[in-house]
């Protein structure tokens, strides 16, 4: 367990704006909503979907998975600019600037998973959260050497 990390960081390029996010990883629950739309894993253990339909239905469970208030996957949020307003999330709460609550805040967030300008931005986010919620292509390879009865794959429960 020594790379795991209970949150991800990801530093996003989206419109002319420097986004800096954590996120918590994925829960395994909302990983068995989303595995289906995402096939096999490449050599490097990263999803890859080219189904353009597919790609739609997995950026749509994801955003309903990401902005639920009762999952809360967002710790930290700051850099996009939306209606000239920074959207800031600090410790999973929305401040403005002077670090006073904001609803007008909490409000733009939800407005960039709602329109289609952003998709391009949710696309980015939701790869670095697969990306950084499942294990990588060599950190499997080395649990996958372990013996028979410890397989990542196999799962075998007795009583």
């Amino acid at each position: 367990m020594g790379n795991y990390k209970k949150t991800i960081h990801a530093d996003i390029e989206f419109d002319g704006d420097e986004i800096k996010l954590d996120m918590k990883r994925l829960k395994r629950k909302d990983t068995l909503k989303v595995i289906p739309l995402l096939g096999e894993p490449n050599e490097e253990g990263e999803y890859v979907v080219t189904d353009p339909l597919k790609n739609l239905e997995l950026m749509d469970a994801m955003t309903d998975i990401l902005i639920n208030p009762s999952r809360k996957y967002f710790v930290n949020f700051r850099g996009l600019f939306v209606e000239n307003e920074e959207v800031i999330m600090k410790q999973g709460k929305f401040v403005d600037d002077d670090n006073n609550p904001s609803t007008r805040n909490e409000d733009l967030f939800k407005d960039v998973f709602e329109d289609s300008y952003f998709m391009p931005l949710i696309g980015q986010i939701i790869v670095a959260m697969m990306n950084g919620s499942f294990m990588k292509g060599e950190e499997r390879k080395k649990l996958e050497a372990q013996p028979e009865n410890s397989s990542v794959d196999q799962v075998t429960m007795t009583g």
